[in-house]
């Protein structure tokens, strides 16, 4: 378990390519999707979690803090901020809530690369695909968040310059995660119902 680090999901809300459905309490394997995700996020680090949304009331039975928005701006920069500004440590590691394959290993893996300076850091995949929601934050860079939110420059991962911006690359991640599963997420109900083949696959 690590002690120095706050887990951080993102709620967000209801789901336009969802049908207008709340994504994170649809039906996933024997719960629902959130349950899925908190799996992993609880294994790693116990009770410090936070579960961020604007509809803070939908989440309480989940058993974990349900912090709001700070700043008035809709969208996934807004939550992570709001995760930075409400946990009680420097380093949060944040997840969406529509990633239901997050592995444990991944996640220690990106951990054990963050370091001063960095202010983020990010799995890298592909033809240098970012995963913004699914990488880990410090505190130290709420200010500049915060600034390029009201701005309206929400694009997370190229918020912070380059000295200050880390990636953990494909090779390594696979170390942790052979087919990088982590970085399913679902944003649809056919995407839930693949999703769910896969799990009975790889339970």
């Amino acid at each position: 378990m690590i002690n120095d680090c706050t887990g951080v999901i993102l709620a967000g809300g209801r789901s336009t390519r969802y049908g207008g459905r709340n994504k994170a309490l649809a039906p996933f394997g024997e719960g629902r999707l959130m349950d899925a995700v908190l799996r992993p996020m609880t294994e790693i680090f116990g009770e410090k979690i936070l579960i961020v949304s604007r509809e803070t009331g939908l989440y309480g039975d989940f058993g974990f803090p349900v912090v709001a928005d700070v700043l008035p701006v809709p969208g996934a920069a807004t939550g992570i901020h709001a995760g930075l500004f409400h946990a009680k440590t420097d380093t949060v590691f944040v997840v969406a809530c529509d990633m239901p394959f997050i592995r444990p290993e991944l996640i220690r893996l990106v951990l054990s690369h963050m370091h001063p300076p960095l202010l983020a850091l990010f799995p890298c995949h592909g033809k240098n695909h970012l995963e913004p929601l699914c990488a880990a934050y410090h505190r130290d860079g709420l200010p500049v968040l915060e600034s390029h939110i009201l701005e309206g420059k929400s694009k997370v991962q190229w918020i912070f310059t380059n000295e200050k911006k880390g990636l953990v690359p494909e090779s390594l991640l696979r170390e942790a995660d052979e087919d990088l599963q982590s970085f399913i997420n679902i944003n649809s109900p056919e995407d839930a119902r693949k999703a769910r083949e896969a799990l009975m696959m790889f339970p």
